[in-house]
């Protein structure tokens, strides 16, 4: 018989649709569709999940981190971002008119930037006498950035330190909620994400005044729908009260979900510790996983690259093309412009050796047993 299993899928019970339904219904009879009454409800809940004062719900992902760079002011300076990221952190950057500075991989087994890379690009971009204002962190594939080092540089150097959580959500650094740890975090509700709106995103802050400007700027520069005085040059940045109704199901399961990935992340090491050409995800000590991503790593001793593993694979039904992220952002055809001459050595040998194995909260134990006896297939071939 015939298997395919699905890279990524949203997770939603047949419970969970009709109170999604049922509210949905809710919001078409009272006529109030756009950002409202279940928004609200959505950012207070959110909030009290992550343990933050301040939740601004945005349309998506991309948006909330421009409203926070808009609103921090990076207008002119330069930004340091992750090389290994989604292109939506640096084009935030350069649609509210700064400046970026990419930053190297200095944990290869988790993909994230730390200190002494920032410390680096920061020592460059200063004796180029560039003003730089702000760290971006990304928890690449779930995994969170070892942040107390990177706090204390910021601290030090008086920089603003923005997270872009679009993975992060219910990870853990150090037992405290990604997307509490910085000045302000932006999440996405993307389809693929642990939890989703549809389209959506949050920022998250404990800064009054942070947070009062952004909602100001996700409402077209206005303090509330009801005044035309326009306080700042801002766009339509809003949530729909529908997308908030679905958001607020979600939300209930989160930690059951981030569990749930735990465990089938357990049953695939438990499959393949003894996978002599590949290198398993690892978890820090400092780290609670939530593994949006399942992201290996092809050992370089190894004579077929991860693209040969890859397409055997989805012959097979296991598809693995959903990678954390390649090409890094110096090697694409927009950013090659910002490749220093020095390089960036450690995302050019570790990433084209990603093979993201089949992740998501609606799989299956015997989805993973599947994906493992193939990938043991593959390789002994």
């Amino acid at each position: 018989m015939s298997v395919k299993i699905s890279p990524a899928k949203p997770c939603f019970s047949e419970d969970d649709i009709k109170a999604i339904t049922d509210r949905i219904g809710t919001i078409l009879s009272n006529g109030w569709l756009t950002s409202g009454p279940v928004v609200q409800e959505f950012e207070k809940k959110f909030a009290e999940y992550l343990g933050v004062k301040h939740v601004i719900a945005t349309n998506n992902g991309t948006s909330a981190l421009a409203c926070v760079l808009k609103a921090l002011g990076v207008k002119e300076t330069t930004v340091l971002v992750p090389d290994c990221t989604f292109a939506a952190t640096a084009h935030a950057v350069l649609w509210t008119d700064g400046s970026i500075r990419l930053v190297d991989i200095e944990d290869p087994a988790t993909f994230n930037v730390g200190v002494a890379t920032v410390e680096r690009e920061f020592k460059e971009a200063r004796s180029r006498n560039e003003v730089v204002s702000t760290v971006m962190v990304v928890h690449i594939g779930g995994h969170p950035v070892d942040m107390d080092p990177i706090r204390d540089f910021c601290r030090d150097h008086n920089l603003f330190l923005v997270e872009d959580a679009a993975h992060a959500h219910g990870a853990e650094y150090k037992g405290r909620k990604c997307g509490t740890l910085s000045d302000a975090a932006c999440f996405s509700f993307y389809p693929t994400k642990l939890l989703t709106t549809g389209e959506g995103g949050a920022i998250a802050t404990n800064n009054d005044e942070l947070a009062e400007r952004c909602r100001s700027i996700t409402n077209q520069g206005r303090r509330t729908l009801y005044t035309n005085d326009i306080e700042i040059d801002g766009f339509n940045f809003r949530m729909s009260d529908v997308n908030a109704a679905i958001g607020i199901v979600q939300l209930g399961h989160l930690d059951k979900w981030v569990d749930q990935r735990q465990k089938l992340a357990q049953e695939y090491k438990q499959l393949l510790s003894d996978v002599q050409q590949i290198e398993l995800p690892v978890e820090r000590p400092y780290a609670k996983h939530n593994y949006y991503k399942y992201a290996c790593l092809v050992r370089p001793s190894y004579a077929s690259s991860a693209d040969d593993i890859k397409k055997k694979l989805s012959d097979r039904g296991v598809p693995c093309g959903m990678t954390v992220f390649w090409p890094p952002l110096h090697q694409t055809t927009f950013y090659n412009k910002y490749n220093e001459t020095h390089g960036y050595p450690i995302a050019d040998k570790v990433l084209p050796r990603q093979l993201c194995l089949p992740m998501h909260s609606a799989m299956t134990e015997a989805e993973v047993h599947y994906a493992s006896e193939q990938l043991w297939s593959v390789l002994e071939k």
